[in-house]
Order: structure tokens, then sequence, then C-alpha cells
């Protein structure tokens, strides 16, 4: 009885069970039809083996976002035969009070929560829980340990890269803080971009325009910067080259350019930020990648480990882990025209 339970129980390979002998018992429970009643084994274990992941509802989430960091957490939590609960609003009860109420219930053992919900995750009630990991910091000072991307090494890589290429007048193009709901990020991504100009004498310019919250969708923000992109057109632009705060952003100004026949990279370089739609625009983007499934990856392990030691989440509080985000060149930069471009 004490193999058959070990393998039914996923726990054989730890209990020199041999994989012969855990096959024929998987086989006759296969014959048999029988499968572990999972909330015994709960009781058994003191665990779910379950993490949740609070989202917001999808008309206020970008889903490109939201899919990245999920496969990265799906993979990891895969690989420690754990599961995945997805936990959004009902009725009443908003994103976060559901995901801390099931974390009370142990439904699941510990919860991932994007910083990007912003205000609604910073109660009393949110700082005092414990096994929770934060995304992406939107509030510095919260007592939860976090993952989130280390923007510089990514936006010193793309500086450098249109170096290498002769570029010496780069525009950062931006919304202003608070656009995307990233004031934070925005700031710090603006920040890198100039101490990463200034180290090598280029000549940088920031342009930042407004972004209304009312925009929801990637498809509006886009032609939204398409827009005001064109209006900079419209006037004499003064660089060579120009990196975008993100993706969208970075398409919508690929779009105006064309608009204005001007050929990207053969007349304009452009860089964006997140690799998310990246590969699928023409041409294809050079971008930073937001590495967000290696946060994803991050937090679930992490969360994890909160389980099996619970003096971790007290040993861990208000540190913020960093992944480095990473360039990924494709086909949207080039050297400039006047030092022998395409």
């Amino acid at each position: 009885m004490f193999s058959v339970s070990k393998v039914l129980n996923g726990d054989w390979s730890q209990a020199r069970i041999s994989d012969e002998c855990a096959a024929r018992v998987q086989a006759a429970a296969r014959d048999l039809g029988y499968a572990a009643n999972f909330h015994a084994q709960m009781l058994s274990r003191g665990h779910t083996h379950t993490i949740g992941l609070v989202l917001q509802e999808p008309r206020y989430n970008d889903p490109e976002f939201a899919a990245a960091l999920i496969l990265g957490i799906e993979a990891q939590l895969a690989l420690h035969q754990h599961d995945l609960l997805i936990i959004g609003r009902r009725g009443d009860a908003t994103e976060i009070e559901r995901g801390l109420k099931c974390l009370r219930q142990q439904r699941v053992d510990a919860l991932i929560v994007p910083g990007c919900l912003g205000d609604m995750i910073w109660t009393d009630d949110f700082e005092a829980a414990e096994g929770v990991v934060v995304l992406a910091v939107e509030k510095p000072g919260s007592v939860h340990p976090a993952v989130d991307v280390d923007a510089p090494p990514g936006i010193e890589a793309a500086v450098a890269h249109l170096h290498d290429l002769g570029h010496r007048r780069i525009m950062w193009f931006t919304p202003e803080d608070g656009g995307f709901g990233g004031g934070p990020a925005i700031a710090a991504r603006s920040k890198a971009f100039a101490a990463a100009t200034a180290a090598r004498g280029i000549v940088a310019m920031e342009v930042a325009f407004p972004m209304p919250d009312n925009l929801r969708s990637n498809d509006q923000r886009s032609e939204l910067s398409r827009r005001r992109f064109a209006d900079l057109l419209r006037s004499e632009l003064r660089c060579s080259a120009v990196m975008c705060y993100n993706d969208v952003t970075a398409i919508g100004a690929c779009r105006a350019a064309y608009d204005h026949d001007l050929r990207v990279p053969h007349d304009l370089s452009i860089i964006g930020f997140d690799d998310f739609r990246g590969q699928l625009s023409v041409p294809r983007l050079t971008t930073i990648s937001h590495e967000l499934a290696g946060i994803g990856a991050r937090a679930a392990e992490l969360a994890m480990q909160m389980v099996q030691d619970a003096t971790m989440h007290r040993r861990s509080r208000g540190q913020v882990e960093r992944i480095p985000a990473r360039l990924v060149v494709r086909e949207s930069t080039a050297p400039p025209r006047s030092t022998g471009g395409r």
C-alpha cells in the first residue's frame, strides 16, 4: 500500500520505488479508472500545489502582457507539478479581494499580483497578507517581495547598437507620466535613455505626449502615437533614430513614417520596448524585450519557495528582484543615410 500511495500521489521518485513498479501501479489505476481525491491529498500534505494569479478583466488588461506572464508562470509551475489558478473579478468583489480570499481559504498556496492593478491593491489587508509576490512594482516600499524588469541594461544595449550603426542624434518618444498606467516605468526608462546617450556623447532629445486614461486598447494607443509622431514629421525631424517607450508607440511611429514617405530603416531607424508584437510588424521591429516570461517564471519560483519556507516572506520583505531587459535586433534599424545607410 505504501508504494501504491506514493505513486498515485506523485511522490514515488523520492521513495526508492522503481520505475517498473510505478508503471505497473499507474497502469492498474488507468485500467480501474481510479484518480486520487484532490481534497484528501490536500489535507494530507497541507498544500494545494496551486498558485493564484490575480488578473484584471480583459477590457482593462493588456492581453499580450498577460499572456507572456502566464506562459512564464505556467512553465515554471509545471516543472514542479503545480497548477495555476487565474483569479478575476466576480460581482462586487474586486480581483484582489477575491485573490486574498482564496489565499485565506487555502484554495491557493500563494498569490502572484501585478503591481499595475494600482491603488486597489495597496490596502491594509493586502500589505498584511503573507505568501504574496508582486509583479512590476508601481509603488515603492511594499512589504511584499517583487519581481520587475531592469530596463537600463536593455536601453543601454539599444543606444550602443544605434551608436555602432553611426547614429549620433536620437529621439526618445514617450507618453507623459501616467500614460499606459506606467508613471514609474516611464520615468525610469527616460532616465536610462538620458544616461546611455550622455555616456556616448549622443545628441538626445525627448518628446513626451499625453496619453488619455480612457484609451484602453493598444489599437487606440498606437493610433494616438501615430498622430503625435506625424505632428513631429510635419516639422523638421532632427534625428536619424527614434527609441520608443514601448512597441505600441513604436508601431505608431512606423506607420506615421510610412504615411510621410519615410522608409524604416532606410530613412529612419526605430526601436520599441516590450517585444509583444515586434516580430509581426513590417519591417520586423528591433525592440527591447521586457522578459515577461522570465519575470513570471521567477515570480512562480518565489511563490513556491515561500510555501516551502514559512519564514521566507518575512526575510524577503520589500526586496525587488530585477530581470535585465534584452535587446532583440530585427529589421527596423540600419546605419543613417549620411554614413552609408542602405
